[in-house]
């Protein structure tokens, strides 16, 4: 027994797991890219070219390279060879220890033994010596109490490591899959063909794929499959006979070389391609996604792929190896779409989407795929180029405030910068005046007036020339406004909306944390401040004129730090960014408490999610200074699955040697004293 152990290496390898059936449509997933320098180590090397990829129960991820097996396990990559070093094309696991590979003149298993290692045995050695050269193996198959391997013109079947049966074909074999515990083959110059009785027998119809083959087929009913090809797009079969299903992904994939395909759940269909990357369609036929080098991944070419047990999407490339995080509620709009990085605000208008940064307003169409299946991109707005802000509509009319002024867009269209003569930080309505709207710059406020068919500016406020950055209308029917410095300001304006007449000015003396940074909002009817640098909520106290700290809401929202995000979305939930996390307070009803919602947003704490845009009842968007992220409020999904902890070595102290080497299974537990 030993006495002491190491604990040398702990890896974690989470992915926080959600409902597989759901597709958020607005922007990409996260992409991961793992390019050839991230899974070759300076003591080996591994090829670009992934042909196969495989997930066990514990959560490891196995890639046939070819080099031999790559293994990941989220934080460490390793690879293991073949006897001969050839290639790895098939790889196929039990539950319990044992791993199928496939490769060229060599195929076998890969079985967690003692203390942890994985042992490699041929099953290629056993095969007649009569046998000529085995060629690749392209699939494995683990039926009933078989393993299938499925050579160019031959089936070698194996059971409890003994060859059992040589299935042969005059024709070849292109490609296999399994459904309702049944075998299925495509035979070149044969057709569809099932494996019964010790050899393969065409099905009714069987013909149809004569002379080429499907490269991914999927349950489409009970009893009902379909499949896809890239010779002739997809079809369905109920038995019988074979029909086209004639919709514009058909000749997508015809168009872009269809390789390979999962089925992510009952009504969502993943389609590898070898010049488009990978299409994810929905069961009306609708492209729901499109992932390829447009939009961040880094090769068109897949060879195949695999969803694991999260519901996330990895993808073996002709050059370097993906995963896609298909199953959560953001999406990201990076530079790939055409924006910039760094972003303020996004709006949807006439059936487009705008964003606001540092080079101007760009848009999009509201549907990131057009109608011949391309992905679309953002442009730069003619004449919105320069430091653009906070948006607002106006009747039939985009505003928003920019550096030379107000944007007046309409159709898509500039059609008009009101010259405000200086820099505009946000737009906002009168709450006492129809048709009126303040444009608050950096030389104080310009009121604008809708007209019914134009925007136009009406005056200058006068006797207020400072800064405005921040303003809000309390419920007196005064103006509140902050900037940078100075503390914040209550102002009195007349009933003509052109003069103020009285200014009050809040600084530390009056209860503010600062004279500096200080934001201003009317949140549930009263003003209320927050600071960057310091803790917490702060409102107006009507009664005693002065600011204090809002402890029913601090303690409401939990806030345990600066607040730099305080908004309600129209469906009366609570947005709150404090101490570097975004939180949502979902009110209860009846009077009852209600839920402060924090961990969709744990993996962006510290990120900058502070300018927020309600887009509809379902999309909230957030500028950053990376890229524009996508949250779906619709998106549900369990945020409480568990996830496995693998510890990859363990080291004697008492004599250096490992005695664990990191693949655990049900016959080799490791006891620690």
């Amino acid at each position: 027994m030993l006495k002491r152990l190491f604990l040398l290496l702990i890896y974690f390898f989470a992915i926080v797991s959600l409902c597989f059936s759901q597709a958020s449509k607005k922007g990409s997933p996260y992409i991961h890219n793992y390019s050839i320098d991230d899974y070759s180590p300076e003591n080996y090397r591994a090829s670009p070219q992934n042909w196969a990829v495989f997930q066990d129960s514990s959560g490891i991820m196995y890639f046939g390279n070819t080099d031999g097996v790559l293994i990941y396990d989220g934080t460490q990559w390793r690879l293991k060879y073949l006897p001969n070093r050839s290639v790895i094309r098939a790889i196929k696991g039990n539950h319990g220890n044992t791993l199928y590979v496939g490769g060229e003149n060599e195929f076998g298993k890969f079985v967690k033994g003692s203390g942890g290692k994985l042992k490699y045995s041929s099953y290629a050695s056993l095969l007649p010596d009569s046998l000529e050269r085995v060629r690749n193996i392209w699939q494995i198959f683990i039926h009933n109490d078989t393993i299938v391997f499925q050579e160019r013109n031959k089936l070698f079947i194996f059971n409890d490591d003994q060859l059992v049966n040589i299935i042969k074909t005059e024709y070849q074999f292109f490609w296999g899959f399994k459904y309702n515990d049944q075998l299925f083959f495509f035979e070149s110059g044969r057709g569809m063909t099932r494996l019964t009785e010790g050899r393969t027998k065409l099905v009714p119809n069987g013909d149809f794929y004569e002379k080429h083959t499907p490269r991914a087929v999927f349950r489409w009913s009970e009893d009902s499959l379909l499949l896809a090809s890239p010779i002739d797009g997809l079809a369905f079969y109920d038995g019988k006979k074979f029909s086209y299903w004639d919709i514009p992904v058909s000749d997508f994939i015809v168009k872009n070389r269809l390789y390979t395909g999962t089925q992510l759940s009952e009504n969502l269909f993943a389609l590898g391609t070898q010049n488009a990357g990978v299409m994810i369609m929905d069961k009306k036929g609708e492209v729901q996604e499109l992932i390829n080098k447009k939009n961040g991944l880094q090769n068109d070419m897949v060879f195949d792929m695999m969803q694991d047990a999260h519901g996330n999407l990895w993808l073996g490339l002709a050059n370097g190896i993906s995963f896609l995080n298909l199953n959560s509620p953001f999406r990201y709009y990076t530079e790939k779409y055409g924006i910039p990085k760094q972003n303020y605000y996004v709006t949807k208008h006439e059936g487009n989407l705008y964003f606001s940064n540092d080079a101007g307003v760009y848009s999009k169409p509201w549907s990131d795929l057009s109608s011949d299946l391309t992905i679309h991109k953002a442009k730069l707005l003619e004449g919105a180029k320069g430091q653009s802000w906070l948006f607002q509509k106006v009747g039939g009319h985009l505003l928003c405030g920019h550096n030379n002024g107000v944007l007046v867009i309409k159709d898509n269209e500039v059609k008009e910068i009101l010259p405000v003569p200086t820099n505009v930080w946000e737009i906002i309505k009168d709450p006492f005046k129809e048709n009126f709207y303040l444009a608050c710059s950096t030389e104080g406020v310009y009121y604008l007036e809708y007209t019914g068919n134009e925007v136009k500016i009406r005056n200058k406020l006068k006797g207020f020339d400072e800064n405005i950055a921040y303003s809000a209308f309390d419920t007196t029917g005064h103006l509140w406004v902050s900037n940078a410095i100075n503390g914040i300001y209550r102002l009195t304006i007349n009933e003509n909306r052109d003069s103020v007449l009285n200014i009050d000015h809040y600084t530390m003396d009056d209860g503010l944390p600062s004279e500096e940074g200080n934001w201003v909002y009317r949140f549930d009817e009263k003003m209320v401040i927050t600071n960057p640098n310091h803790f917490g909520i702060y409102k107006y106290n009507f009664e005693a004129d002065s600011i204090e700290p809002y402890e029913k809401l601090n303690q409401k929202f939990q806030v345990k730090g600066p607040v730099t995000l305080l908004s309600k979305d129209p469906q009366g939930n609570s947005w709150i960014r404090d101490d570097g996390l975004v939180k949502i307070y979902k009110p209860g009803r009846n009077n009852k408490d209600g839920e402060l919602v924090k961990k969709p947003f744990q993996k962006f704490k510290n990120r900058n999610l502070e300018r927020i845009s309600f887009i509809d009842s379902n999309y909230v968007f957030f500028g950053t200074d990376e890229y524009v992220l996508n949250y779906s409020r619709d998106y549900d999904y369990d945020l409480d699955k568990p996830f496995n902890a693998h510890i990859r070595r363990i080291i004697s102290m008492q004599d250096d040697s490992v005695v664990f080497f990191g693949n655990l299974s049900s016959n080799n537990a490791v006891s620690l004293p």
